[in-house]
Formats: structure tokens, sequence, C-alpha cells
């Protein structure tokens, strides 16, 4: 069998016949085989030079909150690891599976904390991903969480569907876990209307109401 005559730049050894001993030029089995480990080898130190920097400097890794924590509210704080050299960080939070955005997507950062207000407060499973781009490598971890789950509170007195007995009434209302605060709407154009009332914010879970008409309609309201 016939090789190819590879003539090596300085200072590489690629093992070659010799060129004096015939016009045609040829190599042993061995002699082809260690010139190809020997490319191989070069290959592979040349990939470790470039990666392991990468490897040995490492990622950024999420802090705040742990990971598989529950969610105290839909606003949550992101903090995370340092790493030097790095050129940007970015969030992806979603519920759809690993990578999603749905929910948000931070873009380019360079702070290693951020606050997303958006959170979903249906007990969902929350997926965030964290990229570190470093020496023109992005690189990523993902990490699930639970959204914390949150009820509305709702009118205690009247009884929704009752008559009111006059032009007064006093509104009251079940105490909602991790609430700010509360407000009460009442309209008679539809649901949602306040053309009657609008509260405007509330802390405690109980309103008087006077002025309320007297004319047998329907009023709305919305808490």
């Amino acid at each position: 069998m016939h090789g190819l005559l590879v003539r090596p730049q300085a200072g590489c050894e690629f093992p070659m016949a010799d060129e004096s001993s015939s016009s045609s030029h040829s190599w042993t089995d061995g002699a082809r085989t260690t010139g190809y480990d020997r490319i191989c080898w070069r290959m592979f130190m040349l990939l470790l030079f470039v990666c392991l920097p990468v490897a040995l400097t490492g990622q950024s890794t999420m802090t705040s909150p742990a990971a598989g924590s529950t969610f105290a509210s839909a606003s949550q704080t992101f903090t995370w690891t340092t790493t030097t050299g790095a050129s940007y960080y970015q969030v992806l939070a979603g519920t759809t599976g690993a990578g999603s955005y749905n929910v948000a997507d931070s873009g380019h950062v360079t702070a290693t904390s951020l606050t997303i207000n958006s959170m979903p407060i249906n007990g969902a499973t929350v997926y965030v991903r964290l990229y570190t781009e470093l020496n023109g490598s992005l690189l990523s971890i993902d990490y699930t969480y639970t959204a914390v789950t949150l009820t509305a509170a709702t009118l205690k007195s009247p009884t929704p569907g009752s008559t009111f007995a006059s032009a007064s009434e006093t509104f009251t209302w079940t105490t909602a876990t991790g609430a700010t605060d509360y407000a009460l709407f009442l309209g008679s154009t539809g649901p949602g209307s306040y053309n009657l009332y609008d509260s405007g914010n509330l802390t405690g879970t109980s309103l008087a109401v006077s002025a309320l008409p007297i004319n047998g309609e329907t009023i709305y309201a919305r808490l």
C-alpha cells in the first residue's frame, strides 16, 4: 500500500520513509498509525488548551433562592455567584419546561442579582435557567422552584345574592395570606364597575358603605 508523502512543518515529527530509498515513497502500517496518533494527540491538546480555562474558572451558580424552594410571593430576587471574566449573565424563567421564558427574560445583565415581580401565584413549577457568557462560551445551569399559592379573599357578608336591608351596608371578607391590601368596588353597570363606590386600598377586612341605591336594582361587588 502506498501512503501520502507529508512534509512536516518546523517542529513536527511525523514519521516518514527515507526519501532517498525509493522514488515510490511508502509508510509501514506502524509508522502510519503512529503519525495519526500524534495528530490526534496534538488536536486534543489544542482543544484542552482552549477549554481548560473555562472548566477551571467555572460558571456562575444560583445562591438564592435555594434550588427546589417555594417562593413566598409573586416577587422574587435571584442572586448568583460572580464568574471572573464573564461578559454577561442572563436569567430565563418559565412554566413550560427547562429553558422556557414565558414568565421573564432578563436579557444580558452584568449584575449578579435580579428581581422578577411577575412570578405565578398558583403553585406551578417554575423553571429558571442561569446563563454565563465566558470566553466566548455560553454556559447554563437549570433550577426548578415552586410558585407561591395565593388565594383571593372572599366576601362573607352580606351574603352574595342577598337583598340589602337599607341604603347602608357593612361588607366583611376573609383574610388572604400574604395580601398587602384589599379594595372593594360597587357598581350598577356590570361586573367590575365602580360608579357607586371605590374603596381605594384597604388593610382591614371590613368596610361600611352608605348611600347605596334603594330602587331594587342589581349591585355588582368586586373585592
